[in-house]
């Protein structure tokens, strides 16, 4: 799960998709700041199995 949130964070430019060539950065930017829910998300979801 932590590794979801990295490449939120990290993307890797040997994955980039075609598709989003022209509004990369906007994508980039949305989901980097999306990274701090989705991890708080992971955890509480992390949390609520164990």
């Amino acid at each position: 799960m932590n590794q979801i949130v990295f490449r939120l964070l990290f993307p890797s430019a040997r994955d980039a998709d075609p598709l989003f060539d022209g509004s990369k950065d906007e994508v980039l930017a949305y989901l980097k700041g999306r990274a701090p829910q989705v991890e708080q998300a992971l955890h509480q979801r992390r949390s609520c199995t164990e």
